[in-house]
């Protein structure tokens, strides 16, 4: 008896070292996804610098930088972020030597290599006006444009959508100078993507002089992290992922975190 007492007390001395060495690795597993410089949604603070977000080392921020590594922190993993231009992202996660990009997209084309995680953000258009000008602030169908000084950005998708309803409009040539002339300028209506022009408003300190209203008859896109099939254990943390946004999502963390970037929808 003594000695098969002597030997299992052996086993477990060679068992429980490996045991809660594994465990350890589990709790600092870490992972590198990629993600190309797109504000708001995931921001290289080499090119944008902030004092508003704590830094990482990798240097990202954004809200979907911020919800994705959230997500992931809940479950007990550590995300790192590299920049990189987004046609090679695509090429990596389609060859399987990248697990996952950010701010992407779902189409067919991509489902053909890519599995997509729930909504981390989304596109939507806005009108935005001045909340001290209660006249310009009901507006929220494109017809409601007709009569109203409206501006956009020369070039931008805003333009086509005028011109197939033959609404008249001014141009500036970019997110901030259209937010400067409604703000400060006799211009009503600047038509834009909500999310870039309130990070934009954010950044100036106009956010809250501005009211931003969700047009009611376009769509929004959804932006997902897309997760390569071909990448060793990708549907397992596209799995932990999911299940980590849940988290935030009950207890209110995904609100808060695109509230810091102006977006209030």
């Amino acid at each position: 008896m003594q000695r098969v007492f002597c030997t299992l007390r052996y086993s477990l001395w060679r068992i429980l070292p490996i045991y809660f060495i594994s465990i350890g690795f589990s709790f600092a597993q870490s992972i590198t996804m990629y993600a190309e410089h797109f504000p708001p949604y995931a921001i290289d603070a080499n090119i944008i610098p902030t004092q508003d977000v704590i830094l990482f080392n990798d240097k990202a921020y954004g809200i979907d930088i911020e919800i994705v590594r959230a997500a992931y922190k809940s479950m007990g993993i550590d995300v790192r972020f590299e920049f990189r231009p987004w046609k090679r992202i695509m090429r990596d996660v389609k060859n399987g030597s990248a697990l996952a990009a950010l701010s992407c997209r779902s189409n067919q084309q991509r489902a053909e290599f890519a599995r997509f995680s729930n909504t981390t953000s989304q596109s939507k258009l806005a009108f935005v006006t001045r909340k001290d000008e209660p006249s310009n602030n009901n507006v929220a169908h494109l017809e409601d444009l007709k009569g109203t000084r409206t501006v956009i950005v020369s070039g931008y998708s805003q333009q086509a959508i005028l011109d197939s309803m033959n609404i008249e409009y001014n141009v500036v040539s970019s997110v901030v100078q259209g937010l400067n002339v409604v703000a400060h300028r006799n211009q009503d209506v600047f038509f834009i993507s909500w999310e870039g022009a309130a990070f934009e408003a954010e950044t100036l300190g106009m956010r809250e002089q501005l009211l931003f209203t969700q047009v009611d008859d376009t769509v929004s896109n959804d932006y997902h992290v897309c997760f390569s099939k071909l990448y060793p254990n990708s549907k397992h943390l596209l799995n932990v992922l999911n299940q980590g946004l849940l988290n935030l999502e009950q207890n209110n963390s995904i609100e808060a975190i695109r509230l810091k970037y102006g977006v209030t929808y």
